[in-house]
């Protein structure tokens, strides 16, 4: 025959599951790192914009280069990890990752050029990426 449960015991140990899925759920979201939108910021780009213009919707450039004919190129870089690929454990199988990188070519202080690539990690790293 069957034992029957007794409730009273059930609620705590429910309560217990219940505070730690919520602790797992909340840990995910929580993030240390700012989250950017290359694809849609360089969507509000146009070329003429002032340096401060692009600054103002890109922020501040991960890498700055001087070409040999002047212009100088910007370089942004994100990395997005889903939360089950930032698990400790489970992480290196499960959850997706993406590396995103979008250049900024102005000349004379002024935008001619912006481009956005996906990138692949070993891509991603080269470049001088760091991985959340």
């Amino acid at each position: 025959m069957l034992a029957r449960i007794d409730r009273k015991h059930l609620r705590p140990a429910l309560w217990v599951v219940i505070l730690l899925l919520l602790a797992t759920v909340l840990g995910g979201c929580a993030s240390r790192t700012r989250v950017r939108h290359l694809d849609a910021n360089l969507s509000v780009l146009t070329p003429g914009m002032s340096e401060k213009e692009v600054r103002g919707v890109m922020g501040p450039p991960d890498r700055r280069r001087q070409l040999a004919d002047g212009s100088e190129e910007w370089l942004y870089l994100q990395a997005h990890q889903s939360w089950l690929k930032r698990t400790r454990l489970l992480g290196a199988w499960l959850g997706r990752e993406s590396f995103q990188q979008a250049t900024v070519l102005l000349r004379d202080g002024q935008l001619v050029d912006a481009v956005y690539h996906g990138l692949n990690r070993r891509e991603f790293l080269e470049l001088g990426g760091e991985i959340p």
